[in-house]
């Protein structure tokens, strides 16, 4: 094999890869994730408005009790929907991706690990 094809399959390798790591984590974002937490509403409040700073995040119409946007100058940002309710004596939080845009079959919004980012957060505190 000469060096232009060792390049070339090198470069179709990383393109693959790239592609499987992409979609990998496009599958992440589009997750729904359900928290129970020992938390007051007022404290997962200060981490929604922690984790989302209304410089990047607006509010927006949505599915959800309370959904942010990315702000982005494309304004292709993703819209993040949390819901919060009392079960059993303890909160709930399920918060999931509930507008993005796709290219090449795989989540291109600016924002999309809004949604994961939180449930770390909430699952931490």
């Amino acid at each position: 094999m000469d060096g232009a094809s060792k390049f070339f399959v090198i470069a179709l390798i990383a393109l693959v890869a790239l592609f499987v790591w992409g979609r990998w984590l496009s599958a992440r974002y589009e997750r729904e994730h359900e928290i129970t937490v020992d938390l007051t509403e007022d404290e997962v409040l200060k981490i929604v408005r922690k984790t989302f700073p209304a410089f990047f995040w607006g509010a927006a119409p949505g599915p959800g009790d309370l959904n942010k946007r990315f702000r982005s100058f494309s304004d292709n940002g993703a819209t993040i929907s949390i819901d919060i309710e009392k079960r059993e004596g303890q909160l709930v939080v399920r918060t999931w991706l509930s507008d993005w845009e796709t290219r090449f079959a795989m989540v291109a919004s600016p924002g999309a690990n809004g949604a994961l980012r939180l449930a770390r957060r909430l699952a931490r505190a």
